[in-house]
């Protein structure tokens, strides 16, 4: 009897005390803070997350992260795992490598670089860049202020408001990008202008170094001069 009372005394006390704290993770009942430059690995569920400063926060398999707020100039790295609501703001950093993911937003200057994974929506505002280089599904693609999209494929096609291609790998893709002109417009198939496509296909020819160029041209002269010289000695050789 005294154990259980001691067990239900030691409960409520972890949610009268309003912290407890590790270093510079702050965990309550209801969250977890993350601040300065701390680093937390999550590997299970998490209700809600906080990354301030400059902290990273890195998921795994086995995460399950509901909400996930990053602010400053935090990082977070999304290597497995899901996580159903991502808010970056400020300058901080996402990448996103695998994994599932529900939403993604981005604001202020915010930069978001995307390798893999799923991500249902992914709504850009501000003036975050992002660059989408791979992902195994991608549902909607949304550009608000001046937020800016770079797109790493080939063969990509844009109608009725449907961007569609291959990734690198030769993976097909296909997904709405839409952005304030024209989400609710009749006419969709004039690319955003905030999406910038590069295509991997166009393989640019790279000039010669430049220390080659001035290296062919003293051989050249070289040359030259050789034969010049060649000449006037068999030209003397004739006038005596």
């Amino acid at each position: 009897m005294k154990i259980s009372f001691l067990k239900s005394f030691l409960f409520l006390s972890m949610f009268i005390v309003s912290s407890w704290v590790y270093g510079e993770i702050i965990r309550t009942p209801s969250s977890v803070n993350i601040s300065g430059t701390s680093i937390m690995d999550v590997y299970g569920f998490e209700g809600m997350m906080r990354a301030r400063d400059a902290s990273t926060v890195n998921t795994y398999t086995g995460a399950d992260i509901a909400w996930l707020y990053a602010y400053d100039n935090a990082s977070i790295n999304v290597n497995a795992g899901e996580v159903s609501w991502l808010y970056a703001y400020d300058n901080a950093n996402i990448t996103v490598n695998s994994g599932e993911m529900s939403w993604l937003f981005a604001y202020d200057n915010v930069n978001v670089d995307i390798n893999g994974g799923d991500v249902a929506w992914l709504k850009l505002y501000g003036s975050s860049i992002t660059t989408l280089r791979d992902l195994d599904d991608l549902s909607w693609l949304l550009l608000y202020e001046q937020s800016e999209v770079n797109i790493y494929g080939r063969d990509f096609s844009y109608e009725g408001g449907q961007l569609s291609g291959y990734w690198e790998d030769g993976t097909a893709f296909s997904f709405w990008a839409l952005d304030e002109a024209n989400r609710w417009s009749l006419n969709k198939n004039i690319l955003p202008k905030n999406i910038f496509l590069n295509d991997l296909s166009v393989i640019s020819v790279a000039e010669p170094p430049v220390l080659f160029l001035l290296f062919l041209g003293m051989l050249i002269l070289l040359s030259r001069k050789m034969r010049t010289d060649n000449l006037a000695g068999k030209v003397r050789l004739l006038l005596n």
